[in-house]
């Protein structure tokens, strides 16, 4: 197998040749999205499923809550035993669980928490409300920084226990999750595993130690639980699941998400989609990961909402016919909602 059929295989397991039946498709089959921007989340599906996602399916059937690498992703509700399994660990602060920290003791937590569920329940479950609401209960200055602490605290410390989780939605609020039962950390990593070998595929050891944020040696035992085909390119072994089926060509234009699923599957120095010296423009120092313009399997430049504009950024050379073909994509993807796209040089 030659990278551009690697290429080609990733792009159609990925939903961006040929769209998903649905958003919650897309959740299971991508093991979630990152969903630090819930925008991001909204422009993925959309590019994914070839129309706006339906935001009252989403916001019923998936539910935010910190997943893969400890951060924030959206994914399929039902899937929440798969996520939350037995025996995770994501190196959590004090503040974001449920003993003692500087601020809080764990009874303290117990009371607020209490407070916190039993509003959820009656569908009071804004982060600011119930900031108010135990503040009304007592709650001090001190006691806020670690409940209310901006990168979790008392509010993730519950999410991570799985009786809680954000509402699918912009507005930061939280609802509670529906009853399940966590399973075995093996068994959970096995089935998210054979999702991403048969979605992300074909990937390298390296790769699935990025994506979740877990040791090579704990990895590769599981993906060789799952008897998956093997071959070596230009040094490395890569493995996958099904039979190989390449269809269409590289020539297409995507408008990438922030945190694409195309970005964040693969070890990002060794991702064939994104030139080294692109990788900055898109992966940045500060962590967040910008949205792409995917141009022929490699990515060409970056692109941002401003207004009804859409600012575009070439990361290579381009001649006037590629940038034909990204204004038109652009126009085609956002409609009626830009008037035009303007090139940053």
């Amino acid at each position: 197998m030659q990278i551009d059929d690697m290429l080609l295989l990733r792009i159609n397991r990925q939903y961006l040749f040929t769209p998903a039946k649905g958003e919650l498709t897309v959740l299971r089959d991508l093991c979630g999205l990152q969903a630090q921007f819930y925008g991001n989340c909204l422009h993925a599906l959309r590019l994914r499923c070839g129309k706006a996602p339906d935001e009252d399916i989403l916001r019923t059937s998936a539910a935010k809550t910190w997943t893969l690498r400890g951060t924030l992703h959206l994914i399929a509700q039902n899937d929440l035993p798969f996520f939350l399994y037995n025996g995770r660990s994501h190196f959590l602060r004090p503040c974001d669980t449920m003993s003692d920290d500087d601020h809080l003791s764990a009874a303290r937590k117990r009371e607020l928490a209490a407070i916190i569920l039993d509003a959820a329940q009656k569908g009071c479950g804004g982060r600011e409300e119930l900031r108010l609401l135990c503040r009304e209960h007592g709650m001090t200055a001190d006691e806020e920084q670690s409940a209310f602490d901006p990168w979790g605290g008392l509010l993730r410390a519950l999410c991570e226990s799985g009786v809680l989780c954000h509402t699918a939605q912009q507005k930061k609020a939280f609802r509670p999750c529906p009853p399940f039962d966590p399973i075995t950390r093996d068994d959970a990593l096995r089935e998210l595993l054979h999702r991403y070998l048969t979605h992300y595929g074909p990937v390298t050891v390296q790769d699935a130690a990025y994506f979740f944020g877990l040791p090579q040696r704990e990895l590769l035992p599981l993906i060789e639980s799952l008897s998956p085909r093997e071959f070596v390119c230009e040094g490395k072994i890569f493995y996958r699941l099904d039979d190989i089926n390449i269809i269409g060509d590289l020539s297409c234009c995507r408008f990438l998400a922030g945190f694409d699923p195309l970005m964040l599957g693969y070890e990002k120095r060794a991702n064939p989609f994104l030139p080294e010296d692109a990788l900055r423009s898109v992966f940045t120092l500060s962590g967040i990961v910008r949205p792409a313009i995917l141009l022929d399997g490699k990515i060409a430049g970056v692109w941002k909402r401003r207004g009804k504009a859409v600012e575009l950024t070439w990361l290579m050379p381009l001649q006037s016919l590629q940038r034909k073909r990204i204004e038109e994509e652009a126009l085609r993807i956002f409609g009626d909602s830009v008037s035009k796209p303007v090139w940053r040089d």
